[in-house]
């Protein structure tokens, strides 16, 4: 998911109507406080990019989606809350696009209170109680107002507060499915050893798949390219370090990559900046 970059901590906003290419109805967003709200409606503009530095929670309301991570697979049912902490491969397969719902929260480390910190532990699918599912579903009648209202602003930055509280509340209310296959235990693969050498035929090798099989697969199943997300998971650990202090040309060679050029330009077109500019 994208979070909107600001050099104030003001509210930015953006409303985009129906647009026929990215076959999106509605997407109205806000940032307030750190926090980027994203009400939308139609085809998820994020495939592919389920591998983030930032916390994510997603209030899923419809459109026959698939939830595949290393740990679950599963269907969801409607009102189902996802709790994603950065770092977390997850991705939803989407089988109704144009009716895809969704409400998602996105925001970082420096957003969260400390003593909140345990909740991001893990991937965590919540059926919310009753007054979470009320807080969540005014949150969504607030984004269909007038989202540059100062009031607006001020509820939503609550909003995020209360939500985290009655996060801390709660149990995973939906049974666990423990995610499986040949695909899964590659990206398990890949998360250990992304630092080393990850040729395709050892990909092949650990997968026990062929090189043209184990392509299809991952871009069925995940939507991107076994180098692509490869490529995605190192961006996130140098982003990581240079965060913690790292000099960038350091952080690229411990996260994997052996060119730093190439780190360079994959780099600025994933975050926007340059690494020096990582704050």
């Amino acid at each position: 998911m994208y979070i909107a970059k600001s050099t104030k901590n003001i509210a930015k906003t953006a409303e985009m109507s129906y647009n026929n290419r990215m076959n999106t109805k509605i997407v109205k967003s806000i940032t307030s406080g750190g926090v980027t709200f994203r009400y939308s409606v139609g085809r998820s503009l994020a495939r592919g990019k389920e591998l983030h530095p930032h916390h994510e929670i997603l209030y899923y309301l419809g459109g026959d989606a698939e939830f595949l991570s290393t740990e679950y697979r599963l269907h969801p049912q409607s009102g189902s809350l996802f709790v994603i902490p950065k770092e977390h491969f997850h991705n939803f397969r989407i089988a109704d696009e144009e009716n895809y719902t969704r409400l998602t929260l996105a925001f970082r480390d420096s957003s969260l209170p400390p003593s909140a910190e345990k909740l991001f532990s893990g991937i965590r699918i919540i059926l919310p109680s009753d007054e979470l599912r009320a807080l969540l579903d005014y949150m969504c009648a607030r984004m269909s107002k007038d989202l540059e209202s100062a009031t607006t602003e001020a509820f939503m930055q609550g909003a995020f507060l209360m939500l985290i509280s009655l996060l801390s509340d709660c149990g995973e209310c939906e049974a666990p499915h423990i995610t499986e296959g040949a695909i899964i235990d590659c990206v398990r693969f890949i998360d250990k050893h992304f630092a080393e050498r990850l040729p395709i035929s050892l990909l092949c090798a650990e997968s026990r798949l062929s090189e043209s099989a184990l392509y299809q697969l991952f871009k069925k199943e995940l939507g991107i390219s076994p180098h692509k997300y490869i490529t995605e998971r190192r961006l996130i650990e140098a982003s990581k370090l240079i965060s913690e202090g790292c000099a960038a040309v350091f952080a690229a060679s411990l996260s994997g990559f052996s060119d730093y050029s190439a780190f360079y330009k994959a780099y600025v077109k994933k975050f926007g900046v340059s690494p020096s500019r990582t704050s």
